[in-house]
């Protein structure tokens, strides 16, 4: 069934790129460019269904950071408005009156691109406390190509039935290795997972501080003392895992500054 949707997927992409060829009323330079450049992004979209997303992975492991569907379809409203607004202010200026439907995409574009890779969000998703986040081997902010990447897959006109979706995740998510999450959410995860840490360092620095053994305990010359090692604390991987937080916004200075006081301490007594 899969396969099939796929196949269906490739024609339909084909069709959007052969119409320019076949539609005598399609007469506008601008018009066939969208065409051409919908239909390229449906036929990547069927190509890659199948492969093993992260941003998915993700998603199911951290559901409580997901963004609700109500969330998600305000969000949508507020840019689209933006991004309406942003064409008129263009087509005003310029007066280019008979090609709206090319200066509508590259506002699409120009909108998302700047704002998610200035900002790591947009107007919308600001106003609802959410956020876009890379999906590596360690959460990251976007740069300007994943940014412009989930602007040019936002064309193809199949992603708005993920939007009604039980877990909305649309195509510019799945193909970039990217998620919008609630950044509330995340960072009251981020502060549980890191009191955990506060709690396992205080735990290694009393251990280490436990080195005399009963001597009672001791039968002869020859027996051997028991010492209790600290568990390794990657103090290196600790201060890069916080300083990527720290840029990404979701700690403060100072936030950083002690939690990479106590790390550092603890390298100088091991």
């Amino acid at each position: 069934m899969k396969t099939i949707g796929r196949i269906l997927y490739i024609i339909i992409g084909a069709l959007f790129i052969c119409r320019p060829i076949f539609d005598e009323q399609i007469v506008l330079l601008s018009d066939k460019i969208i065409s051409i450049l919908v239909g390229c992004v449906i036929i990547y979209s069927a190509i890659n269904e199948n492969k093993l997303f992260r941003s998915e992975e993700f998603m199911n492991e951290n559901e409580k950071c997901i963004l609700s569907v109500w969330k998600t379809i305000f969000i949508v409203i507020v840019d689209f408005i933006f991004v309406i607004g942003l064409t008129l202010g263009i087509l005003k200026v310029i007066n280019l009156s008979k090609d709206t439907n090319l200066v509508l995409i590259f506002s699409i574009i120009l909108y998302y691109t700047f704002f998610e890779t200035i900002f790591n969000s947009t107007i919308g998703k600001i106003l609802f406390g959410a956020k876009v986040f890379h999906i590596g081997q360690d959460i990251s902010s976007l740069n300007f190509i994943k940014a412009f990447k989930r602007s040019l897959l936002r064309l193809n006109p199949f992603n708005v039935f993920f939007l009604f979706s039980s877990k909305p995740i649309f195509y510019h998510d799945l193909f970039t290795d990217t998620i919008t999450l609630s950044k509330s959410k995340f960072m009251k995860d981020f502060s549980k997972e890191d009191t955990t840490d506060e709690l396992i360092l205080e735990n290694a620095e009393g251990v280490k501080k436990q080195t005399t053994i009963d001597k009672s305990t001791i039968s002869d010359s020859n027996a051997t003392k028991k010492v209790i090692k600290t568990p390794p604390v990657d103090v290196a991987n600790e201060l890069m895992k916080l300083k990527e937080l720290l840029d990404l916004g979701i700690i403060t200075q100072d936030e950083y500054d002690k939690k990479a006081t106590q790390l550092k301490k603890l390298l100088l007594d091991s």
